[in-house]
Parts: C-alpha cells; sequence; structure tokens
C-alpha cells in the first residue's frame, strides 16, 4: 500500500466511526481539522510568522522603530567633542602619544555611547538594528563638523591652509562617520543575537567592531603625524 492510499483508508477507518459517506470533498475537510499522524507538525500556527508590525516583541532585529535615532545622532558628537577638548589638555601625555593611543579610543568610545546606552537600557524598545548604525554613523559625522570647527576657528584660527581645511571638512567628517558605523555595527549585531537567543543586548559581546574602529582610527592619526612632519 503507497503512502496516497494509507492516506485514504485512515480517514476511512475515522469516518466510520461517524463519517457522512466518506467521500473525497468530506474526507478533505475533514483532513483539514482533523491531518493524519505524521502530519500535524507541519501545521504551523498563524502567530508564528505573522508580520514584525504585527508582533512587534516577535524575535526579529528589523521590526519596528521610530527616528529616535536622528537625536542620538545630533547628541552624540558633542560626546565626541568632550573627548577632543581632553585630548587637547593632554595632561602630561606627549601629543604623538595621546594623539595615537588616547584620542582614537575616547572619541570612538562616546561618539557611540549614546546608542549603547540606549541599546542596553530601553527595555527593548529598539526594533531595527540599522537604526543603530545610523545613530552611530550620525554621532561620527556631527562630531567631525564639531571638531574641524573647533580647529578652523578655536585651536588654529587662520593658520590652516585651503588644502588642509578642504580635507579635514570632507575627508575626516566621513572618516569619522565611517568609523562610528563601524563600531556601531557591534551594537546592531548586539541587538540581532539578543533578539534571536531572547537575551538581553550586550555590546561587550561584539565589541570587537569598537576595536577596529580604535585601531583605524589610531592608524589614521599614526600617518597623518608622519606625513605632516616631513
Amino acid at each position: 500500500m503507497n503512502e496516497a492510499d494509507r492516506f485514504w483508508e485512515w480517514h476511512r477507518r475515522q469516518g466510520s466511526d461517524g463519517g457522512t459517506g466518506n467521500t473525497q470533498d468530506e474526507l478533505r475537510a475533514s483532513s483539514a481539522q482533523n491531518p493524519p499522524p505524521g502530519q500535524q507538525s507541519l501545521r504551523v500556527p498563524r502567530s508564528e510568522y505573522a508580520s514584525p508590525a504585527q508582533h512587534p516583541d516577535a524575535t526579529h532585529a528589523f521590526a519596528t522603530g521610530g527616528k529616535w535615532w536622528v537625536p542620538a545622532a545630533l547628541a552624540g558628537g558633542p560626546f565626541g567633542v568632550l573627548a577632543a577638548v581632553l585630548e587637547e589638555a593632554q595632561y602630561g601625555i606627549p601629543e604623538p602619544l595621546a594623539a595615537v593611543f588616547v584620542a582614537p579610543v575616547a572619541e570612538e568610545i562616546l561618539k557611540i555611547a549614546i546608542p549603547v546606552m540606549l541599546l542596553e537600557h530601553a527595555n527593548g524598545k529598539i526594533h531595527r538594528a540599522k537604526e543603530l548604525i545610523f545613530a552611530s554613523a550620525g554621532a561620527g559625522l556631527m562630531f567631525g563638523l564639531l571638531e574641524n570647527a573647533m580647529y578652523t576657528w578655536v585651536y588654529y584660527p587662520g593658520e590652516l591652509s585651503s588644502g588642509l581645511l578642504a580635507w579635514r571638512w570632507w575627508g575626516c567628517t566621513l572618516l569619522h562617520g565611517f568609523w562610528s558605523a563601524l563600531a556601531g555595527t557591534g551594537a546592531a549585531r548586539a541587538l540581532v543575537s539578543a533578539k534571536r537567543n531572547g537575551t538581553k543586548p550586550r555590546f561587550t559581546a561584539h565589541a570587537g567592531w569598537l576595536v577596529a574602529a580604535v585601531i583605524l582610527h589610531a592608524l589614521y592619526n599614526f600617518f597623518s603625524m608622519m606625513v605632516l612632519s616631513e
């Protein structure tokens, strides 16, 4: 007896317990309500695959979200500027060491501080991983603009060449955005992992992305000093 014969035989036995005629239409209707053994596990409740918009708490990292990342990006820039101000103070640290070993660490941490704090303490209200990257990148761009303003009008007014100013306002700004987006990818991956595993997001488990951003920033500062010292 093949699989189809076993299927209909099972329904005939079901019908013998109270069926009305065992027509194929009746058997199909019966199978929809009472599937034969081995097929029950294939029926997936609608709630299991409903869209994230219908189920905001579904384990999907890109479910729903607002535009919280815009103010987070705007506020993240000044956090990074705080690191730049501390760097200029130096506290007895030689400038080359501060530029390579202190500034990249402090700036990259503070630029993504707000997205990371929201990730870990917003009680699961952040559902879109990409918005963590947007917030981080935006904070980096905002920091780059503020830092350039300080270099142009506070630290070295009238001393920077037009070429250097153009590079700082365009190149450095975009680089800061890129480094922060790279670090923010760690926050995004932390959210994805937490949604998948049903746990609380922990940025430290994906801090390697921040380390990568710090290293790239430090290398840029090092080679910039080499070029400017020639």
